[in-house]
């Protein structure tokens, strides 16, 4: 089965909602019987984990959430109660990654600070951060997931694609913080699947 029909098993949104999965098939299925390690932040009543099992049949699952979901550990998935708001709880996140997802919660600050911190050390050389649900960047959005012109992700993302940071913003991330990450990327793919689905494929290098 393609990870999309997988995903429609179980009934992600990935698959169902934002149509993100027959996308990602593309880049993860010549991954999908390889040893690997799989992060996924934000993870509900778990229907993307019970996907990722599945297509990743030789591969361990961890997925974090800021509510207790251990009943959803299995042989291959562990979970984690973890704040993804917190600099100190993100870095105690056991282990290095192979892809990282980021399905947490959406606002401009957890999307920048959780990039900043796991894209560096935890997630492996040549890996893949995926970092969806970027539609909360537009402007409908503003008053609830804290964006504005100068601060979202999805203008983050852009700069960073373009190797330039853009003057007067106000990311959650610094300088400092954008150089190094722009050291560490191989390539970003920004993909919109629908008005309010856009999620992006972050390569790391591989050297």
């Amino acid at each position: 089965m393609t990870l999309h029909e997988i995903g429609l098993k179980y009934g992600t949104d990935k698959s169902t909602n934002h149509n993100f999965t027959p996308t990602y098939d593309l880049y993860l299925s010549p991954l999908k019987d390889q040893n690997l390690k799989l992060l996924e932040i934000g993870i509900s009543e778990g229907p993307s984990l019970k996907m990722w099992e599945e297509y990743f049949q030789n591969s361990q699952i961890v997925g974090v959430d800021i509510l207790e979901r251990s009943y959803m550990n299995t042989e291959r998935i562990q979970t984690l109660v973890i704040n993804q708001e917190k600099e100190n709880e993100l870095l105690s996140i056991p282990g290095k990654f192979d892809i990282i997802i980021d399905d947490g919660g959406h606002t401009m600050y957890q999307q920048q600070l959780t990039l900043k911190v796991l894209f560096d050390p935890k997630l492996k050389r040549g890996g893949i951060y995926i970092l969806e649900d970027l539609h909360t960047s537009k402007d409908r959005y503003y008053s609830s997931h804290g964006s504005n012109p100068l601060n979202n992700t999805l203008n983050l993302l852009e700069d960073l694609k373009n190797g330039k940071l853009r003057e007067n913003n106000q990311y959650f991330i610094n300088e400092n913080d954008f150089n190094s990450l722009l050291n560490l990327i191989e390539s970003i793919d920004i993909i919109e699947t629908g008005e309010y689905s856009i999620t992006s494929i972050i390569k790391k290098i591989s050297e």
